[in-house]
């Protein structure tokens, strides 16, 4: 044979082959035959160019028949024509490859073609018959296996790049299971595209429905979903690193009951996408990736997800289920990975347990729903009920970085919160926090929103614990406070209300600190820590500090005699070892209560400037009971300790001098 060079060599004996013309493409080889028959074996010509060719006097040096096959000397011929940008199939049989009507599109048939599955050696096409003339194209080194193709699952062997060698390993691809077409002589689906453009060439394939491939490849990405793309029960779908998924508009989305596995690579090229297919994409552009209850096992790493979050409806303006990623009591694991510009949420876990796990992932400018009466969420992750794991993950310019709610016990450790309006919101929940850090957010702590604790619960010294509203601890539940926690109240309204036992017990070193959220705090900038009536008789307070608390909102008192930083009722508590100062009114209020203090210092707290006059300013108020006051201090105060009525036990008590000095050290007068 003589190539386009001029080279001369005997069939069979070519190693290299440089460069051909390749006016006619070697492009697709079921080497491994049909699921019909494994001798049905076919394979496609492509004509790349703009007119058409005749390939009758041409020839094919074939597999390890070690024969020269001249297509005119074949068994059949129906059509030795290749159109522009057409195709050919070459194959065993007639009926070896039909349309999807069930039509037979084979062109040229011989049973001499044997392309053997251990053994390929070379596919060589020539412009001349006896394998004489050019070689135009060429399949395979010599003693190389078949460069794609499985022969276990019948699925053909695919060219790339018709402009590449057809002797590249990396020019050549399984076909991929999504686009495929033709029926075998029994009318099997055929996997693989004869007559059709590969799967593994296209510029971006279309899928939607129930899965029926295992992978989405590299080769046939970006995919286009179009309305809902389900992965059932017991079926796992993998997605290629690299791969691009775009989906077509609001209603399109991923539902999975079985297991979804899309673990990309760090360089940036190996990302897995999922986006919006528009080319203007915004938030809420397509639907949200949805984890039944049903799925399980799924893992999602090194991706990027944006420009999701949308929920059609027609009963709300911003649904409940709005998300990027939805996981609805079931576990996921979501690792190294991007998710931005979403609508409403980025993820959100319902009932989520222990197993799933949120790590090194970036959540950044999640936006809000606008809905009829305002604007909703705008949230990194939301979690509800359920116990996830979220650590060393960064949120940033979100309106909540993380929200929980419902009961929710999630572990929230190492991460780093910027930018955002409220890094981390909690609402009746009773997460563990640990290592996290705020920075520059237009709240720098941990938002806690009229929350009632009814299960015992311990925070961890963190970020600030700031509490919007009340913080109610029922009756039989105990709330611990380890040493080093800060509690900010966010105003006027915000306070404590223990109807359980609170555990606040501090160090030397590592106080627990009760103060205003406020940058320019005051006394009675904060309500009250209020023990009712059922408290708890072990409540104690040990190396605590309590300052500018005193606030009692009412509309019928300017001074509302409930007024007080602390205010035990009908209860007990301990307090010792701290510090109770700058409070409004009162710092500790002891109503018919037997509460032991020792060695407390009260200081600077101040009176309420009411309508007609100043009210109390007393480090103590006591109204009847039985407490116990000794080894304290009292400075600067209008009344150290102010007695309405009781047999209180005073003892080694220390008062102010000078500059320090109380008005009235214990009225009335003993």
């Amino acid at each position: 044979a003589i190539d386009k060079a001029g080279n001369e060599s005997e069939p069979g004996q070519v190693s290299t082959i440089i460069s051909l013309p390749k006016t006619i493409i070697i492009n697709e080889i079921a080497w491994m035959g049909t699921k019909a028959n494994l001798s049905d074996e076919w394979l496609e010509l492509f004509n790349p160019g703009g007119i058409d060719v005749d390939i009758a006097n041409w020839s094919i040096y074939g597999a390890d028949t070690d024969q020269c096959l001249n297509f005119s000397d074949a068994d059949g011929i129906g059509n030795t024509i290749i159109p522009a940008t057409g195709y050919l199939i070459y194959a065993n049989h007639e009926d070896d490859v039909r349309d999807n009507s069930g039509s037979n599109i084979v062109d040229i048939w011989d049973a001499t073609i044997g392309m053997n599955n251990n053994s390929p050696g070379q596919i060589i096409l020539y412009n001349a018959k006896d394998c004489q003339g050019a070689i135009i194209d060429a399949v395979n080194q010599v003693d190389s296996a078949w460069l794609g193709g499985d022969s276990g699952n019948r699925v053909t062997m695919e060219r790339i790049d018709f402009e590449s060698s057809g002797s590249d390993i990396n020019n050549w691809a399984d076909n991929n299971l999504i686009t495929k077409n033709g029926m075998d002589a029994e009318g099997n689906p055929i996997d693989g595209t004869p007559k059709a453009e590969n799967s593994v060439s296209k510029s971006s394939t279309e899928i939607t429905g129930t899965i029926d491939f295992p992978v989405l490849t590299y080769l046939g990405s970006p995919y286009i979903v179009r309305w809902t793309l389900a992965v059932p029960q017991e079926k796992t779908l993998t997605v290629e690193p690299g791969v691009v998924i775009k989906f077509k508009d609001g209603y399109s989305g991923m539902e999975v009951d079985g297991t979804l596995k899309a673990i990309g690579g760090e360089a940036d090229d190996e990302k897995i996408i999922f986006t919006s297919w528009s080319s203007n994409p915004q938030p809420g552009s397509w639907k949200q990736i949805y984890f039944s209850p049903e799925s399980a096992g799924s893992e999602l790493e090194n991706v990027i997800i944006r420009y999701g979050g949308n929920f059609p409806s027609s009963d709300a303006s911003c649904p409940w289920q709005m998300a990027a990623i939805r996981v609805d009591q079931a576990s996921i694991t979501l690792k190294n990975s991007l998710l931005e510009h979403n609508k409403s949420k980025g993820l959100y876990l319902i009932g989520s347990p222990s197993t799933t796990l949120i790590d090194n992932v970036q959540f950044s400018d999640n936006i809000p729903c606008q809905g009829y009466f305002g604007k909703y969420y705008g949230t990194g992750i939301l979690i509800e009920n359920g116990s996830p794991v979220v650590k060393n993950s960064t949120f940033k310019g979100n309106i909540f970085g993380i929200e929980i709610r419902n009961g929710a016990s999630p572990e929230i450790k190492n991460n780093i919160f910027e930018e955002n309006e409220k890094p981390i919101y909690v609402n009746n929940s009773y997460p563990c926090f640990s290592g996290n850090q705020s920075i520059n957010n237009s709240l720098n702590g941990i938002l806690v929103s009229n929350s009632n604790l009814t299960q015992s619960d311990v925070w961890q010294a963190d970020l600030p614990y700031i509490i919007d509203g009340t913080l109610g601890i029922s009756q039989d539940t105990i709330l611990v406070l380890e040493p080093g926690v800060v509690i900010e109240f966010k105003n006027g309204q915000s306070g404590i209300t223990v109807r359980g036992t609170l555990k606040a017990i501090g160090a030397p070193d590592e106080k627990i600190i009760f103060t205003s959220w406020s940058s320019d705090p005051q006394p009675g900038s904060w309500k009250q820590i209020y023990f009712t009536e059922t408290a708890g008789a072990d409540s104690e307070l040990s190396n605590v500090i309590i300052e500018y608390g005193g606030n009692f909102p009412s509309s019928s008192a300017s001074c509302h005699w409930q007024m007080a930083a602390v205010f035990v009722d009908k209860s007990s508590i301990i307090l010792k070892n701290s510090i109770v100062n700058h409070n409004k009114s009162k710092g500790i209020y002891l109503m018919n209560s037997s509460s032991v203090i020792d060695n407390v210092q009260f200081s600077n707290n101040v009176p309420c400037q009411g309508y007609f006059g100043e009210y109390y300013g007393a480090g103590v108020l006591i109204q009847s009971g039985d407490s116990i006051i000794k080894n304290s201090t009292f400075k600067s105060n209008k009344y150290g300790i102010y007695i309405q009525s009781g047999a209180s036990l005073l003892e080694n008590l220390t008062f102010g001098e000078k500059d320090e000095k109380n008005n009235i050290d214990i009225y009335p007068i003993p």
